[in-house]
């Protein structure tokens, strides 16, 4: 692990060391610049306003777009609003978070733009929708000091307003989150008050621009996969794919039916039950196929046919005989003898 130093202020780099701030603070660094984090519960949060100029987003656009990602500062005043000045960040509009979102490994990799559910926790965690507002504001920039918040986290939630026709700064805090409603053209949208204690929740079409509060993404548990099972080619046991506990194979044959005996102990040239064993073949000299035993070939017919040994067929319906008589046709054709007679019967005479 690197050494770590602790700072009481924000936006503090050193290279070879992990910063880490007070009160659960640390930093992350997104398109160049350094943003302070903020531990709140189980959640990382950025603890300013993005303002993150990426290339596919159009900066200081005049006129409200639901197609286009764009975003302003308020007035399109940087020096007062961006990060030289109160830091309130950049006003987006609803499609550059879905922008943002879909390409949130390559911009942000490791946060995301804060869902729904994301503020809920947050909320969760300050006391409900009713008083959390007031925790999660900052102690300045309101417009009525008794607006202010009491920044209980160093969430520091500031009256950013919104874009374009820019107003409410001092007022509200609004912060879009990533969640569309059931209708994809509006997004959710998170809003604190001035005058009152509470966090509301509103949708709005994708042309409006709020702030954008970036959440660290939280490590998934990893679910071990159940190895697939197989099973020995040989004796169909459980089989790890090496040495079968079982049978030993590889390290014995696999075995087949025999074509002599039908019975599975035929390892493709020997049968261990009968003694059968498979001739010996050869390239042919008349097909050139791998199918001549030295005397005769049983693809082409090349050579001496081998005397036969055994079962014979008639050559008119194909059915076992005994080479000279089918009982089954009776080829071949012959005539039956004549039936004699019978004897005639004596006669008797008294």
């Amino acid at each position: 692990m690197a050494d770590k130093l602790t700072f009481s202020g924000f936006g503090l780099t050193f290279a070879g060391f992990d910063l880490e701030l007070e009160n659960g603070m640390s930093t992350v660094t997104i398109g160049g610049r350094v943003y302070p984090t903020v531990k709140i519960g189980n959640q990382e949060w950025l603890a300013e306003n993005l303002d993150y100029k990426f290339t596919a987003c159009t900066i200081g656009a005049s006129t409200k777009s639901s197609s286009i990602a764009q975003a302003n500062y308020y007035n399109n005043d940087e020096t007062t609003y961006g990060v030289n000045g109160n830091k309130y960040g950049l006003l987006y509009n609803g499609v550059a978070v879905d922008y943002m979102e879909a390409n949130k490994s390559s911009l942000f990799p490791g946060w995301h733009v804060a869902t729904r559910d994301d503020f809920d926790t947050l909320i969760t965690y300050a006391g409900g929708s009713s008083v959390a507002g007031k925790k999660l504001k900052s102690t300045d920039g309101w417009n009525n000091q008794g607006w202010a918040g009491t920044d209980d986290y160093g969430f520091d939630g500031k009256p950013a307003g919104h874009g374009l026709t820019f107003e409410w700064v001092g007022k509200y805090c609004e912060f879009w989150t990533s969640t569309s409603t059931s209708d994809p053209a509006y997004k959710w949208y998170k809003q604190i008050y001035g005058l009152y204690d509470g966090v509301y929740e509103h949708n709005t079409v994708l042309s409006a621009e709020y702030s954008v509060r970036l959440v660290k993404d939280t490590e998934q548990a990893v679910t071990p996969v159940e190895p697939e099972v197989q099973y020995c080619p040989n004796c169909n046991e459980p089989w790890d794919g090496s040495n079968c506990s079982s049978c030993g194979y590889p390290n014995v044959p696999v075995y087949e039916t025999c074509p002599n005996c039908s019975e599975n102990t035929y390892d493709g040239s020997y049968c261990s039950n009968c003694g059968y064993q498979a001739p010996a073949y050869e390239p042919c000299p008349n097909c050139g196929e791998n199918s001549y035993d030295g005397v005769y070939c049983w693809n082409c017919g090349y050579g001496d046919l081998p005397p036969d040994t055994g079962d014979q067929y008639c050559p008119n319906c194909g059915e076992w005989w005994d080479g000279v008589y089918c009982g089954n046709c009776d080829y071949p054709p012959h005539e039956e003898p004549p039936e004699e007679p019978p004897p005639e019967e004596e006669e008797y005479y008294e």
